[in-house]
């Protein structure tokens, strides 16, 4: 039944206290208190990288929470609008069984978006880019998909990314958020007028385990709604530092 020997496919710990706690300041608070809604509103859509919202038993396959029952318990967004994304076609035919209700789609994270663009039926509010990868490789990717937005969504957006900012694993990773900020303005992409980011970051640990060394970043990027086409202003500030307090404030865990 599963082929794939990715532990996230059998065993995904999603539900552990870093990870719902990542969520919860990464994308449900600072979505309501930018906005000014409690909810996405009727007809946006809720993209992100899925992972398997089950575990393999002896007897098959038993529902988890993940990421997908956090948010619609939330009350952020209702199951319709939910749009899993994950590589592993097993992940997303079990993930299908469980949830029929949802939209689960297989492949590469931003090749699925432009799919769903390429067939007129992507309409995103929150797109949450849960990546894995360090800011070297992360940056280019969340650049093209950023490139992506400014060509086919003219609404206003709501923008999470997360990177891998220091690994026990990788000796070159040890980033400053501010420095994950700067590389991407200065080497990778340059804002749009239609485009914000929040100057703080939610950090927190990236393994299952409490001790885990691993640290992840959520950076946040706002979009406004505009023309389509892209403008730019000479030495515009690229940083909103004018976000309410509660969402300003830097919330670090077990660093």
């Amino acid at each position: 039944m599963f082929k794939s020997r990715s532990n996230y496919v059998k065993k995904p710990k999603w539900d552990t206290a870093s990870k719902i706690e990542s969520r919860l300041y990464g994308v449900v608070n600072p979505y309501r208190e930018i906005t000014g809604r409690s909810s996405l509103p009727a007809g946006k859509q809720y993209w992100t990288m899925c992972g398997a919202h089950y575990e393999a038993t002896d007897d098959g396959i038993q529902a988890a929470s993940g990421e997908m029952g956090q948010i619609v318990d939330s009350g952020l967004i209702t199951l319709n609008q939910w749009r899993g994304i994950d590589r592993e076609l097993v992940v997303i035919e079990n993930n299908r069984k469980l949830y029929p209700e949802a939209r689960w789609l297989c492949g590469d994270f931003k090749e699925q978006l432009a799919q769903a663009c390429i067939r007129g039926e992507f309409n995103p509010g929150i797109i949450n880019y849960d990546g894995v990868m360090g800011p070297k490789f992360g940056l280019a990717y969340l650049r093209s998909i950023m490139l992506l937005l400014d060509a086919n969504v003219t609404g206003e957006l709501f923008l999470s990314a997360n990177f891998v900012l220091r690994s026990p694993y990788r000796k070159d990773l040890s980033f400053d958020p501010m420095k994950v900020v700067s590389t991407f303005v200065d080497k990778h992409y340059m804002v749009p007028d239609h485009w914000t980011i929040v100057p703080k970051f939610w950090h927190y640990r990236g393994g299952a385990s409490k001790g885990s060394p691993t640290r992840m970043g959520t950076f946040i990027f706002l979009k406004k709604p505009h023309s389509g086409m892209s403008r730019f202003t000479p030495g515009r500030n690229v940083l909103d530092d004018k976000m309410p307090d509660n969402v300003q404030k830097t919330v670090v865990q077990g660093v």
